[in-house]
């Protein structure tokens, strides 16, 4: 034996393996490579307590886990029935919503298994090279369980580009470099058998590289009106952006990073319970009140309740304008901020924002609708107070457009509007407000 406890663990691997986040840290004994450059760094004094990065570690014999994990890996079918299917493949997570004969909506959802390849699609494009049909096989296993034993005929695949390409099993290596070529945009139907699934199956059609069919279904369920300015924002590791102004409806791209999804974060985690998602600032008591998920202590923080916590510090503070913090900074026992997790913050809001106002120019938005499960926790003032978003007339929070639109288009909705790919790093004006975005 010879394999990487990540491999036989499943555990997330945010840094696509580097050894650079520690996320995938594991207390483990038995017959273990020794000890990585990575792991010393971050872990110090912690190896000789059984601590381990999974990423870093080969087991090369008989092993035990000693402290509990979260199997990443762990699916929940929906169960028996027959219908209409629908599936988003997200970077970070999957969601399966079937429709049954009788009308009965039923949903499930697992992380997406190729996280340990990395949180972003940059890194697993990389991995590709010499993973690719480890990467298709995983998701189209992840998505045979999550399906189980649900019949259908029809189906409807949304995801990014990226996304859509590993399912295919098309070659990814296009769209690593400029000119950014993907090997299909797709807007056909296939035979299930093909993709690993079942019936005839529609992969709905993709703007560009990094536009992909859940913008193009997002937009569907945003319902764009004749005449109005609305714009579309789908917040996430790769944020897409769409600009519905003089009846033309504009793309765009931005590399936002995994900070919103708390990958990227010292006590970052998932919406999950033990998860900071609201922090507030009191101003007649001069204290932070943080708001945990479920009953129990903080463990960690999730990307909602950064942006919040941020706000507040922003409000108490502690945190000035340009992003300085002195020190890390405690928000509950053991769940700290960092210079650096403020950073990674302001990077991911900079990318944001700053692609909000090179697609709208100088036009405000009527209207903002906000796509995407992780718009469903946001405090939109304290996304405003950073800087996140901009003041518009009227928000939506959509929820899972993408699924939506997928619904729409198994009804008969034609998702082949016309749209313009806009390329912000070309355009002269993008570094200059990059940096003026950096600030809060």
């Amino acid at each position: 034996m010879n394999e990487l406890l990540s491999e036989l663990l499943f555990t997330d691997c945010p840094c696509g393996g580097s050894g650079k986040c520690g996320k995938c840290r594991v207390r483990v004994s038995g017959e273990l490579s020794a000890p990585t450059d990575a792991e010393r760094r971050l872990l110090g004094d912690l190896l000789d307590d059984g601590w381990r990065l999974a990423c870093q570690t080969r087991a090369l014999g008989e092993f035990k886990v000693i402290e509990p994990f979260e199997a990443h890996n762990a699916v929940e079918p929906v169960g028996k029935g027959r219908g209409e299917l629908l599936i988003d493949i997200g970077t970070t997570t999957l969601e399966v919503r079937m429709i049954s004969g009788s009308g009965e909506v039923l949903e499930s959802s697992a992380l997406n298994p190729q996280r340990r390849f990395g949180a972003d699609v940059i890194s697993r494009i990389g991995a590709a090279s010499e993973h690719s049909s480890e990467l298709t096989g995983e998701l189209r296993a992840a998505l045979a369980s999550l399906i189980g034993d649900f019949e259908y005929e029809r189906a409807v695949v949304t995801g990014n580009t990226v996304m859509l390409h590993f399912l295919a099993g098309l070659d990814v290596s296009g769209m690593a470099a400029d000119p950014f070529t993907p090997s299909s945009l797709f807007g056909e139907w296939f035979d299930g058998a093909l993709l690993g699934l079942r019936g005839r199956v529609y992969l709905p059609r993709c703007v560009s590289a990094f536009v992909g069919a859940d913008t193009t279904c997002a937009l569907l369920a945003s319902k764009p009106v004749h005449g109005e300015n609305m714009l579309l924002v789908d917040l996430g590791t790769n944020g897409e952006l769409a600009f519905c102004h003089d009846d033309e409806i504009i793309c765009a791209s931005t590399a936002a990073g995994p900070a919103l999804e708390g990958a990227d974060i010292s006590s970052g985690m998932r919406a999950g319970a033990g998860a900071i998602d609201s922090v507030r600032y009191d101003p007649d008591r001069c204290e932070l009140n943080v708001h945990v998920i479920g009953t129990g202590s903080a463990k960690g923080i999730c990307g909602s309740g950064l942006i919040s916590a941020v706000a507040a510090l922003l409000d108490a503070g502690i945190l000035d304008g340009s992003g300085y913090l002195e020190a890390p900074y405690e928000l509950a026992p053991g769940v700290f901020l960092t210079p650096g997790d403020i950073r990674s913050l302001q990077l991911a809001k900079s990318a944001i924002r700053t692609g909000i106002e090179l697609i709208c120019k100088d036009v405000r938005p009527e209207r903002l609708c906000i796509a995407g499960n992780f718009g469903r926790g946001l405090d939109l003032g304290a996304c405003r107070r950073i800087g996140l978003l901009p003041d518009c007339g009227k928000v939506e929070i959509l929820g899972n457009a993408a699924l939506t639109g997928a619904g729409m288009i198994l009804d008969g909705a034609d998702e082949r509007f016309e749209t313009r790919s806009l390329s912000l790093a070309e355009d002269e004006r993008f570094s200059e407000l990059f940096c003026e975005n950096m600030l809060f």
